[in-house]
Protein backbone atom coordinates (compact mmCIF):
# COMPACT_ATOMS: atom_id res chain seq x y z
CA UNK A 1 0.00 0.00 0.00
CA UNK A 2 2.50 2.30 1.10
CA UNK A 3 4.50 1.91 -3.03
CA UNK A 4 0.92 2.26 -4.62
CA UNK A 5 0.80 5.78 -2.67
CA UNK A 6 4.09 6.67 -3.10
CA UNK A 7 3.61 5.74 -6.97
CA UNK A 8 0.42 8.09 -7.16
CA UNK A 9 2.20 10.68 -5.30
CA UNK A 10 5.05 10.71 -8.59
CA UNK A 11 2.43 10.87 -11.01
CA UNK A 12 0.90 14.02 -9.34
CA UNK A 13 4.50 15.75 -8.79
CA UNK A 14 5.49 14.89 -12.19
CA UNK A 15 1.89 15.60 -14.09
CA UNK A 16 1.60 18.99 -12.20
CA UNK A 17 5.54 20.22 -11.94
CA UNK A 18 6.51 19.48 -15.65
CA UNK A 19 4.09 22.07 -17.95
CA UNK A 20 5.44 24.81 -16.08
CA UNK A 21 8.71 24.34 -17.44
CA UNK A 22 6.85 25.12 -20.53
CA UNK A 23 5.11 28.46 -19.70
CA UNK A 24 6.12 31.99 -20.70
CA UNK A 25 5.62 35.33 -19.39
CA UNK A 26 3.91 36.60 -22.65
CA UNK A 27 0.99 33.51 -22.37
CA UNK A 28 -0.03 36.13 -19.31
CA UNK A 29 -0.16 39.26 -21.40
CA UNK A 30 -2.64 40.53 -23.59
CA UNK A 31 -2.94 41.37 -26.45
CA UNK A 32 -1.67 45.01 -26.80
CA UNK A 33 -2.30 47.07 -29.80
CA UNK A 34 -1.50 50.75 -31.24
CA UNK A 35 -3.77 53.35 -32.20
CA UNK A 36 -3.25 57.11 -33.24
CA UNK A 37 -6.11 59.70 -32.07
CA UNK A 38 -6.66 60.65 -35.57
CA UNK A 39 -6.72 57.96 -38.70
CA UNK A 40 -4.53 59.23 -41.57
CA UNK A 41 -5.54 57.40 -44.54
CA UNK A 42 -2.57 57.97 -47.06
CA UNK A 43 -3.41 58.56 -51.02
CA UNK A 44 -1.88 55.42 -53.36
CA UNK A 45 1.65 55.76 -53.47
CA UNK A 46 2.40 57.31 -51.14
CA UNK A 47 3.91 55.66 -48.82
CA UNK A 48 5.73 53.13 -50.61
CA UNK A 49 5.91 50.00 -47.94
CA UNK A 50 3.40 48.80 -45.85
CA UNK A 51 4.93 49.28 -42.40
CA UNK A 52 4.46 46.10 -39.92
CA UNK A 53 1.14 46.86 -38.12
CA UNK A 54 -0.50 50.06 -38.25
CA UNK A 55 -4.25 51.23 -38.92
CA UNK A 56 -6.15 50.68 -41.80
CA UNK A 57 -4.81 48.37 -44.46
CA UNK A 58 -1.41 47.30 -41.87
CA UNK A 59 -0.55 50.79 -42.64
CA UNK A 60 0.27 54.13 -39.89
CA UNK A 61 0.47 57.09 -41.08
CA UNK A 62 1.20 60.56 -39.58
CA UNK A 63 1.53 64.25 -41.08
CA UNK A 64 4.96 66.07 -40.81
CA UNK A 65 5.70 68.52 -38.33
CA UNK A 66 2.38 67.79 -36.24
CA UNK A 67 1.38 66.31 -33.28
CA UNK A 68 0.44 62.78 -33.06
CA UNK A 69 -1.29 60.87 -29.58
CA UNK A 70 -0.90 57.52 -29.49
CA UNK A 71 -2.50 55.31 -26.75
CA UNK A 72 -1.71 51.84 -26.40
CA UNK A 73 -4.81 49.74 -25.25
CA UNK A 74 -5.53 48.13 -23.08
CA UNK A 75 -4.30 51.06 -21.42
CA UNK A 76 -3.96 49.62 -17.79
CA UNK A 77 -2.38 51.11 -14.99
CA UNK A 78 -1.14 47.95 -13.92
CA UNK A 79 1.56 48.13 -16.46
CA UNK A 80 4.38 50.55 -17.56
CA UNK A 81 4.78 52.19 -20.94
CA UNK A 82 8.08 52.90 -22.42
CA UNK A 83 8.64 54.88 -25.41
CA UNK A 84 11.23 54.67 -27.69
CA UNK A 85 10.56 56.93 -30.87
CA UNK A 86 13.03 58.10 -33.91
CA UNK A 87 11.90 60.49 -36.01
CA UNK A 88 10.09 62.91 -33.95
CA UNK A 89 9.88 64.07 -30.43
CA UNK A 90 7.53 62.44 -27.67
CA UNK A 91 5.83 64.98 -24.72
CA UNK A 92 7.31 62.05 -22.38
CA UNK A 93 9.07 58.81 -22.56
CA UNK A 94 7.37 56.63 -20.32
CA UNK A 95 2.95 56.49 -19.54
CA UNK A 96 0.22 56.25 -22.06
CA UNK A 97 -1.22 57.94 -23.61
CA UNK A 98 1.61 59.64 -25.18
CA UNK A 99 1.74 62.18 -28.04
CA UNK A 100 4.29 62.65 -30.53
CA UNK A 101 5.82 65.64 -32.09
CA UNK A 102 6.82 64.17 -35.90
CA UNK A 103 9.49 66.25 -37.79
CA UNK A 104 10.33 66.52 -41.34
CA UNK A 105 11.55 62.92 -42.90
CA UNK A 106 9.44 60.75 -44.44
CA UNK A 107 9.75 58.03 -41.88
CA UNK A 108 9.16 57.37 -38.10
CA UNK A 109 9.47 54.71 -35.79
CA UNK A 110 7.72 53.98 -32.44
CA UNK A 111 8.69 50.99 -30.11
CA UNK A 112 6.82 50.47 -26.45
CA UNK A 113 7.75 48.43 -24.00
CA UNK A 114 5.24 47.21 -21.67
CA UNK A 115 5.88 45.86 -18.47
CA UNK A 116 3.15 44.46 -15.36
CA UNK A 117 4.27 45.42 -12.28
CA UNK A 118 4.92 41.93 -11.13
CA UNK A 119 7.43 41.57 -14.31
CA UNK A 120 4.63 38.34 -15.12
CA UNK A 121 4.04 40.39 -18.22
CA UNK A 122 6.63 41.67 -20.68
CA UNK A 123 5.79 42.92 -23.69
CA UNK A 124 6.65 45.15 -26.66
CA UNK A 125 4.97 46.54 -30.06
CA UNK A 126 6.81 48.17 -32.91
CA UNK A 127 5.67 50.32 -35.44
CA UNK A 128 7.21 52.33 -38.46
CA UNK A 129 5.11 55.61 -39.38
CA UNK A 130 4.98 56.80 -42.85
CA UNK A 131 5.11 60.75 -42.79
CA UNK A 132 2.78 62.20 -45.69
CA UNK A 133 3.90 66.24 -46.20
CA UNK A 134 0.45 68.32 -45.43
CA UNK A 135 -1.17 71.20 -46.67
CA UNK A 136 0.37 74.77 -45.21
CA UNK A 137 -3.01 76.91 -44.06
CA UNK A 138 -3.00 80.64 -44.98
CA UNK A 139 -5.43 83.19 -45.47
CA UNK A 140 -5.42 87.16 -45.93
CA UNK A 141 -8.26 89.30 -44.96
CA UNK A 142 -9.36 93.51 -45.73
CA UNK A 143 -9.77 95.01 -43.90
CA UNK A 144 -8.90 94.08 -40.31
CA UNK A 145 -10.22 96.72 -38.39
CA UNK A 146 -13.77 97.59 -39.34
CA UNK A 147 -17.59 99.07 -38.22
CA UNK A 148 -20.58 97.46 -37.96
CA UNK A 149 -22.09 95.61 -40.75
CA UNK A 150 -19.16 96.02 -42.91
CA UNK A 151 -18.33 93.02 -44.75
CA UNK A 152 -14.58 91.70 -44.64
CA UNK A 153 -12.67 89.94 -47.39
CA UNK A 154 -11.27 86.63 -47.17
CA UNK A 155 -8.66 85.57 -49.48
CA UNK A 156 -7.37 81.48 -49.53
CA UNK A 157 -3.39 81.83 -49.48
CA UNK A 158 -2.89 78.09 -48.68
CA UNK A 159 -0.25 76.02 -49.99
CA UNK A 160 -2.33 72.51 -51.07
CA UNK A 161 -5.26 71.23 -49.15
CA UNK A 162 -8.57 70.13 -51.21
CA UNK A 163 -11.40 70.55 -48.65
CA UNK A 164 -11.16 74.27 -46.20
CA UNK A 165 -13.48 74.88 -43.77
CA UNK A 166 -13.58 78.87 -42.10
CA UNK A 167 -14.93 78.89 -38.67
CA UNK A 168 -15.36 83.61 -38.58
CA UNK A 169 -15.93 83.43 -34.69
CA UNK A 170 -19.73 84.69 -34.52
CA UNK A 171 -20.96 81.16 -34.37
CA UNK A 172 -20.84 81.32 -38.42
CA UNK A 173 -19.02 78.69 -40.86
CA UNK A 174 -18.00 78.33 -44.48
CA UNK A 175 -16.89 75.19 -46.09
CA UNK A 176 -14.63 75.97 -49.72
CA UNK A 177 -12.20 77.34 -51.07
CA UNK A 178 -12.91 81.05 -50.73
CA UNK A 179 -16.07 82.70 -48.67
CA UNK A 180 -18.04 86.05 -49.46
CA UNK A 181 -17.39 88.96 -47.86
CA UNK A 182 -18.35 88.44 -44.52
CA UNK A 183 -19.72 90.88 -42.18
CA UNK A 184 -20.51 91.23 -38.51
CA UNK A 185 -23.49 92.65 -36.31
CA UNK A 186 -21.83 92.88 -33.04
CA UNK A 187 -18.80 95.01 -31.81
CA UNK A 188 -16.46 93.01 -30.52
CA UNK A 189 -12.92 91.10 -31.44
CA UNK A 190 -13.40 87.86 -33.15
CA UNK A 191 -10.86 84.99 -33.97
CA UNK A 192 -11.54 83.06 -37.27
CA UNK A 193 -10.00 79.90 -37.93
CA UNK A 194 -8.85 78.25 -41.60
CA UNK A 195 -9.12 74.50 -41.13
CA UNK A 196 -7.46 73.17 -44.70
CA UNK A 197 -7.17 69.29 -45.27
CA UNK A 198 -5.74 67.21 -47.84
CA UNK A 199 -8.49 64.40 -49.31
CA UNK A 200 -5.80 61.66 -48.91
CA UNK A 201 -7.06 58.35 -50.26
CA UNK A 202 -10.79 59.79 -49.05
CA UNK A 203 -13.70 57.45 -47.46
CA UNK A 204 -16.92 56.95 -48.53
CA UNK A 205 -19.63 57.24 -45.88
CA UNK A 206 -23.54 57.73 -46.44
CA UNK A 207 -24.33 60.85 -46.43
CA UNK A 208 -28.11 62.41 -44.89
CA UNK A 209 -29.81 61.44 -47.89
CA UNK A 210 -28.33 58.02 -48.16
CA UNK A 211 -25.83 58.79 -51.12
CA UNK A 212 -22.43 57.70 -51.27
CA UNK A 213 -20.13 60.49 -50.44
CA UNK A 214 -16.01 60.84 -50.04
CA UNK A 215 -14.73 62.36 -47.49
CA UNK A 216 -11.48 63.62 -46.56
CA UNK A 217 -8.82 61.88 -44.30
CA UNK A 218 -5.84 63.15 -45.29
CA UNK A 219 -3.46 66.07 -43.02
CA UNK A 220 -4.83 68.79 -41.96
CA UNK A 221 -3.57 72.23 -41.05
CA UNK A 222 -5.32 75.41 -39.41
CA UNK A 223 -4.52 79.35 -38.80
CA UNK A 224 -6.05 81.99 -37.20
CA UNK A 225 -6.29 85.74 -37.25
CA UNK A 226 -8.44 88.84 -35.74
CA UNK A 227 -10.68 91.17 -36.78
CA UNK A 228 -11.78 93.80 -34.75
CA UNK A 229 -15.16 95.58 -35.49
CA UNK A 230 -15.86 98.68 -33.68
CA UNK A 231 -19.61 99.77 -32.80
CA UNK A 232 -21.29 102.50 -34.52
CA UNK A 233 -21.44 102.74 -38.40
CA UNK A 234 -18.52 103.64 -40.91
CA UNK A 235 -18.25 106.34 -43.80
CA UNK A 236 -20.94 106.27 -46.12
CA UNK A 237 -19.67 106.22 -49.60
CA UNK A 238 -22.91 107.00 -52.64
CA UNK A 239 -21.99 105.58 -56.06
CA UNK A 240 -23.01 105.96 -59.24
CA UNK A 241 -22.42 102.55 -60.44
CA UNK A 242 -25.40 100.24 -61.20
CA UNK A 243 -24.57 97.10 -59.34
CA UNK A 244 -24.66 93.62 -61.48
CA UNK A 245 -23.59 96.06 -65.17
CA UNK A 246 -20.03 97.05 -64.47
CA UNK A 247 -17.57 95.77 -66.91
CA UNK A 248 -14.37 95.06 -66.99
CA UNK A 249 -12.40 98.54 -68.24
CA UNK A 250 -15.54 100.76 -66.93
CA UNK A 251 -14.91 104.00 -64.81
CA UNK A 252 -17.00 104.39 -61.77
CA UNK A 253 -17.25 107.02 -59.42
CA UNK A 254 -17.74 106.98 -55.56
CA UNK A 255 -18.13 109.91 -53.09
CA UNK A 256 -19.01 110.47 -49.44
CA UNK A 257 -21.36 113.22 -47.57
CA UNK A 258 -19.08 113.27 -44.97
CA UNK A 259 -17.09 116.73 -44.41
CA UNK A 260 -13.53 115.95 -43.35
CA UNK A 261 -10.24 117.41 -44.01
CA UNK A 262 -8.82 113.62 -44.69
CA UNK A 263 -9.96 111.33 -47.04
CA UNK A 264 -8.28 107.98 -47.70
CA UNK A 265 -9.46 105.84 -50.34
CA UNK A 266 -8.16 102.63 -51.34
CA UNK A 267 -9.51 100.02 -54.42
CA UNK A 268 -8.65 96.81 -55.33
CA UNK A 269 -9.28 95.46 -58.89
CA UNK A 270 -8.59 98.90 -60.33
CA UNK A 271 -6.73 102.47 -59.92
CA UNK A 272 -8.51 105.81 -58.82
CA UNK A 273 -7.84 108.09 -62.08
CA UNK A 274 -8.76 111.33 -60.38
CA UNK A 275 -9.95 112.48 -56.53
CA UNK A 276 -7.55 110.98 -54.26
CA UNK A 277 -7.63 112.86 -50.93
CA UNK A 278 -10.99 114.44 -51.70
CA UNK A 279 -14.55 113.30 -50.78
CA UNK A 280 -14.94 111.53 -54.46
CA UNK A 281 -12.91 109.63 -56.52
CA UNK A 282 -13.33 108.08 -60.20
CA UNK A 283 -12.03 104.46 -60.21
CA UNK A 284 -10.91 102.79 -63.44
CA UNK A 285 -11.79 99.23 -63.16
CA UNK A 286 -8.87 96.51 -64.34
CA UNK A 287 -9.20 94.70 -67.75
CA UNK A 288 -8.65 91.15 -66.21
CA UNK A 289 -9.41 89.71 -62.92
CA UNK A 290 -6.98 89.40 -60.24
CA UNK A 291 -9.12 89.24 -56.99
CA UNK A 292 -12.29 90.76 -55.58
CA UNK A 293 -13.14 94.50 -56.85
CA UNK A 294 -13.42 96.95 -53.38
CA UNK A 295 -13.56 100.51 -52.78
CA UNK A 296 -12.13 101.45 -49.17
CA UNK A 297 -12.32 104.79 -47.79
CA UNK A 298 -10.73 105.46 -43.74
CA UNK A 299 -12.00 109.08 -42.32
CA UNK A 300 -8.97 109.59 -39.70
CA UNK A 301 -9.21 112.17 -37.14
CA UNK A 302 -12.86 112.98 -37.97
CA UNK A 303 -15.17 113.65 -35.11
CA UNK A 304 -18.29 113.79 -37.29
CA UNK A 305 -17.36 109.69 -38.66
CA UNK A 306 -19.74 107.63 -36.90
CA UNK A 307 -16.86 105.41 -36.40
CA UNK A 308 -13.79 105.73 -37.03
CA UNK A 309 -12.81 101.90 -38.92
CA UNK A 310 -13.00 101.57 -42.58
CA UNK A 311 -15.78 101.11 -44.66
CA UNK A 312 -15.29 98.49 -47.81
CA UNK A 313 -17.80 98.18 -50.24
CA UNK A 314 -17.83 95.06 -52.77
CA UNK A 315 -17.62 96.11 -56.93
CA UNK A 316 -19.78 93.80 -59.00
CA UNK A 317 -17.72 93.74 -62.32
CA UNK A 318 -18.56 91.05 -64.37
CA UNK A 319 -15.41 89.62 -65.42
CA UNK A 320 -16.05 86.30 -67.82
CA UNK A 321 -13.30 84.27 -65.84
CA UNK A 322 -15.20 84.80 -61.93
CA UNK A 323 -14.64 82.07 -59.93
CA UNK A 324 -17.39 79.55 -59.37
CA UNK A 325 -17.41 78.28 -55.42
CA UNK A 326 -19.20 74.77 -54.48
CA UNK A 327 -18.95 71.36 -53.76
CA UNK A 328 -16.46 69.82 -56.45
CA UNK A 329 -17.28 66.24 -55.73
CA UNK A 330 -21.12 65.55 -56.63
CA UNK A 331 -23.28 62.15 -57.23
CA UNK A 332 -25.93 61.95 -60.02
CA UNK A 333 -29.24 63.27 -58.70
CA UNK A 334 -27.92 65.11 -56.07
CA UNK A 335 -28.59 68.66 -55.27
CA UNK A 336 -25.86 71.51 -54.48
CA UNK A 337 -26.14 75.24 -54.52
CA UNK A 338 -23.11 77.47 -56.17
CA UNK A 339 -22.50 80.81 -56.03
CA UNK A 340 -20.12 83.60 -57.54
CA UNK A 341 -18.65 84.30 -54.14
CA UNK A 342 -18.03 88.40 -54.52
CA UNK A 343 -21.53 88.65 -55.93
CA UNK A 344 -23.70 87.07 -52.90
CA UNK A 345 -24.16 90.64 -51.31
CA UNK A 346 -25.76 91.33 -54.69
CA UNK A 347 -28.27 88.09 -55.06
CA UNK A 348 -26.62 87.59 -58.18
CA UNK A 349 -26.39 84.08 -56.97
CA UNK A 350 -26.97 80.64 -59.02
CA UNK A 351 -29.84 78.41 -58.45
CA UNK A 352 -29.50 74.99 -57.34
CA UNK A 353 -30.04 72.72 -59.86
CA UNK A 354 -30.47 68.82 -60.17
CA UNK A 355 -27.42 67.33 -61.77
CA UNK A 356 -28.23 64.88 -64.78
CA UNK A 357 -25.84 61.75 -65.44
CA UNK A 358 -22.56 62.43 -66.66
CA UNK A 359 -21.02 62.51 -70.08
Amino acid sequence: MKKIITFFSLIWIVGFTLPTNNLTAQDCCPEFKLKDAVEICPPEGSCHSDPVGGQGEGRFAACIESAHTYTVFPNDPAYTYTWTVTGGTPTSFTGNPNTIVWGTGTTGFIKVVIVRFDSVCIDSISHQICLLDGPQANFTLSPDTVCQDIPVNFTNTSLGGSVYLWDFGDGSTYTGATPPPHPYSTPGTYTVTLTAQDMGSGIWVGGSQGEPQLVPCGCIDTISKVVVVLPGQGPEIETDCCYGTVCPGDTSSFCTPTVCTTYLWSVTGGNIISGAGTNCIQVKWNNTYSGPTTVSLELPGCGTAPCPGITTIPVPVLYPDLPINGPVILCAGASRQLHLAYLTRYLLQLDSFRWGIPV
